[in-house]
């Protein structure tokens, strides 16, 4: 496999994946630095309400759903990017580079 064809597939596998990085920095900022949240009662408009949440609930929030996606995500990541460029064809190749980042 030429080795342009493969850092072009790798290229696009790393812009297909970047995508996601702005959602899981956005869901960090909420589990760390939320001090409102939005409830609505049965009849009537959307309210604020505070949320009351210790610095090591929000820590632990953070990790069990954001920090095990970040590592969901790299994992997936370097994954695709050796497979990319272990590839015997060109036909697993393009098959690979977007397909993999389908299974995030």
């Amino acid at each position: 496999i030429p080795p342009d064809l493969q850092l072009s597939a790798v290229g696009v596998f790393i812009l297909l994946m970047f995508n996601n990085i702005p959602s899981m920095y956005h869901a960090g900022q909420i589990c760390l630095r939320s001090c409102k949240r939005k409830t609505k009662f049965a009849t009537g408009p959307f309210e604020q309400a505070e949320v009351r949440l210790s610095v090591w609930m929000r820590l632990v929030v953070f990790t069990l759903a954001v920090l095990t996606e970040i590592a969901t995500w790299s994992a997936i990541l370097t994954t695709g990017v050796l497979f990319i460029l272990t590839s015997s064809t060109v036909e697993l190749l393009v098959r690979s580079t977007v397909a993999i980042m389908f299974v995030q």
